[in-house]
């Protein structure tokens, strides 16, 4: 349902998490079948190890045809240092190498890569979207990746609610308007409780928003 959503209202497509191998084999046929591009995110588990679910998937998919993208998640204070400059470092150590070993070692042709870096609540060691620090890695986040050429849309529609309402329209009315103020045309990403809820009632309110 959360594809198909995404198929018939956002001009990128749809997506859906797979959380198994046999998930993403029926994800990608029905991408297929909605004559969409076949593709495989592969987030390294930082620090610094590639290894996991996705990164199987990556191995099982790529010799059919899917493209591969690799990325990190590393988390100022958590696993990551607790400055951006050395959480982006982790990032780029990260990223850059799997990109490598997937190429040469694997021998996958068809590999991109981006960077990024997380925000987290050290009072709980909670993960945190939707905040004002958030934001601010989203903006160095931009200038990081434009410097390996790297073109990464920034989250535009995140919010830490776990229901739709005022909390949620304002946290991500609130995102949309520094990236607008900073150039973005294009607006992605309606995620709510970090990316945990698939809520239908709120797809439709960030629409009403955009247009209104």
């Amino acid at each position: 349902a959360q594809a198909l959503i995404g198929w018939l209202n956002c001009a990128g497509g749809g997506a859906a998490p797979a959380t198994s191998i046999q998930s993403a084999d029926y994800i990608h046929e029905m991408n297929e079948v909605m004559g969409r591009g076949r593709g495989v995110g592969v987030h390294l588990v930082s620090p610094l190890r590639l290894e996991g679910i996705e990164y199987q998937m990556a191995v099982r998919l790529a010799p059919q045809g899917a493209s591969v993208s690799v990325g990190s998640m590393p988390i100022m204070g958590i696993t990551a240092p607790i400055h951006p400059a050395g959480a982006f470092t982790i990032a780029v150590a990260e990223v850059l190498g799997s990109w490598l070993a997937l190429r040469l070692f694997l021998g996958l042709e068809r590999v991109g890569f981006s960077l990024d870096a997380y925000s987290a609540d050290l009072r709980t060691g909670n993960f945190v979207y939707g905040n004002p620090e958030q934001k601010l890695l989203d903006l160095i986040k931009r200038d990081v990746n434009a410097y390996y050429g790297v073109s990464k849309p920034p989250r535009s529609m995140y919010s830490m609610a776990r229901r739709p309402g005022a909390q949620s329209c304002a946290e991500m009315a609130a995102l949309v308007t520094v990236d607008a103020l900073c150039g973005v045309r294009r607006f992605c990403g309606v995620n709510m409780a970090v990316d945990e809820l698939c809520c239908p009632e709120q797809y439709v309110l960030a629409r009403e928003m955009m247009h209104s």
